[in-house]
This record gives C-alpha cells, sequence and structure tokens, in this order.
C-alpha cells in the first residue's frame, strides 16, 4: 500500500512539472517577443535586458522547487497562486518599462490567468483578475509618479476600463471549465472504481475475497508455462474442510459463511505472501507454491497450514472445533497441465480423508487406481441400490394385484 502510494505520488509530482515546462513555455515565447519589441523601440535595452533576466531567474528558482520537491511541503503543490502572483509582478514591471503600445504587454495578462485553467475555481479566477487590474492600476499611478513624459492617462484609464470589462467574462468562463473538469474527472474516477469493482467481482470469491476459480486457473496456466520454460517445479495444494457439511446443517449457512471467511483469514496468514491462496467453491480452497526446494519444504507447508487450524473457530459466541485434509502434488513430476494437477491434487485431498482427516496426503500415481476402483464402487451401490428400489417397487405392485 505504501509503494503504491509512493507512485501515486511521484506520479502526481511528475503531472505538476509538466505544468510547470507548459508555463515555462510561455515565459520562452516572451523572450524574443521581448526581444522584437526592442528593436520596435517600445522598450529600451536596459529594461528588456532586465526583463529577460527576471524571467529567467524566476523559472529557474521554480525548477528548483519543483525538482527538488519542496513544493510538496505547501498546500497546493501545485503552486498555481505562486506562479500567477509571480508572473503578474513580471508582466506588470514590463508593461511600466514599455514607453509605448503598452496594450501589447497587457495582452500577456490573460496567458497570466490560464495558469490558473483546471485548477482556479470561479471565484479564484475572479480575484486574479482583480489582481491583474490591481496590479495594473499600480503601474499607471507609478508612470504619473516617476514617467509623466510617456504616459497619456486618458489612453491609460481606457486600456484599465477595457480590462476590467473583459477580464470578469474570462474568469467566469474559465471558471466554469474548471468545474466542468472537476465534474468529469469525478465522474471518470467513479467509473474507474465501478470498474474495478466489476473486475474484482469476476476475478475473486465474495465471500472470502480470496481468488476464485476463474482466476487460480488462470494464474496456475501461466505459473505452468513458467515453471515449463525455466525448469522450476511447483506445488499444488487442495484443501478440504473435514465435517463441514456438519456446521451447515447444524449451526446454518450464515454461520457456515463466517467459518470460511475466517478460514481464509487463517490460510492467508499462515503462507507466504508469494504463495496464492484460492477459494474454488464450497469448502475447497487451493494454495499454489511456486517457490520450494523439496519435498520436506511442502510438508512444512501443509504442517503450518493445518496448524492454522488448531485454535477453536469463535463464531457468534460459539466454539466450534473445524480440520482439513489437504492433498498435493508438484509439477512436472504429478501432472503436465492445470486440469491434471487439479484432479490429482483433489485425489491426494481425498486419500488424506481416507487415512484418518486432518492431515496432508502426497500424490503417488498409485492413488489413480484406488480412485478408480472407490468410484467404481460407488457407481455399483449406486447400481445395486437402484436394482432394489426397481424390485421392490414391482413386488409391491405384484401383491397389490
Amino acid at each position: 500500500m505504501m509503494a503504491k502510494a509512493g507512485a501515486q505520488g511521484y506520479g502526481n509530482q511528475s503531472v505538476r512539472m509538466r505544468r510547470f515546462m507548459l508555463a515555462s513555455g510561455a515565459y520562452a515565447v516572451c523572450i524574443p517577443l521581448l526581444g522584437v519589441a526592442h528593436l520596435l523601440d517600445l522598450v529600451p535595452l536596459a529594461p528588456t535586458l532586465r526583463i529577460g533576466a527576471l524571467m529567467f531567474a524566476v523559472n529557474v528558482a521554480l525548477f528548483v522547487v519543483f525538482r527538488s520537491g519542496v513544493n510538496e511541503r505547501f498546500a497546493d503543490p501545485s503552486l498555481t497562486w505562486l506562479q500567477v502572483v509571480v508572473a503578474t509582478v513580471v508582466l506588470m514591471y514590463a508593461v511600466f518599462h514599455f514607453d509605448k503600445e503598452r496594450g501589447l504587454a497587457l495582452m500577456m495578462c490573460l496567458v497570466v490567468l490560464a495558469f490558473g485553467a483546471f485548477r482556479f475555481s470561479t471565484r479564484e479566477f475572479f480575484t486574479a483578475s482583480g489582481l491583474v487590474l490591481a496590479g495594473y492600476l499600480a503601474v499607471i499611478n507609478l508612470l504619473m509618479w516617476l514617467k509623466p513624459a510617456v504616459i497619456n492617462v486618458p489612453l491609460e484609464a481606457f486600456r484599465w476600463l477595457t480590462l476590467a470589462l473583459i477580464l470578469p467574462p474570462f474568469a467566469l468562463v474559465g471558471g466554469r471549465i474548471s468545474a466542468l473538469r472537476r465534474r468529469l474527472r469525478r465522474i471518470n474516477d467513479e467509473l474507474t472504481s465501478a470498474l474495478q469493482l466489476i473486475q474484482k467481482m469476476a476475478t475473486h470469491d465474495a465471500l472470502t475475497t480470496l481468488p476464485n476459480r476463474a482466476l487460480f486457473n488462470e494464474t496456475l496456466v501461466h505459473a505452468i508455462a513458467q515453471a515449463g520454460r525455466h525448469g522450476r517445479p511447483l506445488a499444488l495444494f487442495f484443501l478440504d474442510l473435514d465435517r463441514f457439511k456438519n456446521i451447515n446443517d447444524t449451526l446454518g449457512h450464515g454461520t457456515g459463511d463466517r467459518v470460511l471467511q475466517e478460514v481464509g483469514r487463517r490460510l492467508t496468514a499462515a503462507v507466504r505472501a508469494s504463495d496464492l491462496v484460492a477459494r474454488l467453491g464450497g469448502d475447497e480452497f487451493v494454495l499454489l507454491v511456486e517457490d520450494f526446494r523439496d519435498s520436506a519444504d511442502l510438508s512444512d507447508i501443509a504442517v503450518k497450514i493445518l496448524g492454522a487450524f488448531g485454535p477453536t473457530f469463535v463464531v457468534e459466541g460459539q466454539e466450534l472445533a473445524l480440520s482439513a485434509s489437504i492433498g498435493i502434488c508438484t509439477f512436472p513430476a504429478d501432472g503436465a497441465d492445470a486440469q491434471t494437477l487439479l484432479s490429482n491434487a483433489d485425489i491426494a485431498m481425498y486419500r488424506a480423508k481416507e487415512q484418518g482427516r486432518n492431515r496432508h496426503c502426497f500424490y503417488a500415481a498409485s492413488l489413480n487406481k484406488l480412485s478408480q476402483e472407490r468410484l467404481s464402487l460407488e457407481a455399483a451401490l449406486k447400481h445395486a441400490r437402484r436394482s432394489r428400489s426397481t424390485t421392490s417397487r414391482r413386488s409391491s405392485s405384484a401383491s397389490g394385484a
């Protein structure tokens, strides 16, 4: 979870850096325009150099802040307001030094407000517009005081009034766009969460939240392919709860469900993080182990799992003793495909039950014969019961006649 949060934080910082680079691009465009303004005799050389140096210094300072991660200490790590305020100051410094056509420089105030695109609310856009208007009003007063020869007061008043009429609609539109983006982002987040939930429902057991049969089969097939390619073994554990049907029959399925949830928690806690525990259905669980040295390692894992059932289960104040039987088979010795491995692990599990339950059993080829014999015996018994039932019905019919 911490790793995921760290990765997300890194991703957010990358987005902030890209936004800063976009803002830096706006400064980069302004520098050659500033040079052209000097060539057209709109601004003297010395102020041109100072303005260019100021823009360069501002961008270097912000780059260091973003690159070092200092920005993440602030409430707004994007430093949107800081960039808007600094850009407004730089713009007004440039406007002050334009001796002619200040309106051309003032056009850049729209670019400054664009820094807040997708970040500012409508109120913040209006506040930023007010900051620009206040800054230009301060420039007009400074020009009247320090450079009265180059200022036409009625013309500057008209420019200020024009800005006062243009900026509020611009702020309103910007705020609406930001609100729309936030709404779309919220909808996108909801859709993403819904898709993740659907995916989890399709691949995980709703009761225990463990991987389900579909996900386990997919993982097992992939693991077999990897193991075959790299010449590594893997092991499959098939676990079935002993006499679990008695719990459902006597205490109800609600209690049985809570027992299964506790079984899932205990199994997950008993194995390594690299091992995959899944629920196939009912009271059948499976475990995929890819990293082991020999059968002794597998026996240790089985003993640890059975030991996890040692403490009694307490459900709704009722103490329940529960055990499990485990069948174990390995790839490639006991099967070359997922279906064979599952079948053989199941056979080994039934052998463990026949040996007294609450134990584990490794698969052996001889168990297949025993399994077939058991199936044949079950089929014969079923056939005998059916024949006996048919005979009884015939006898009853004859007596009635």
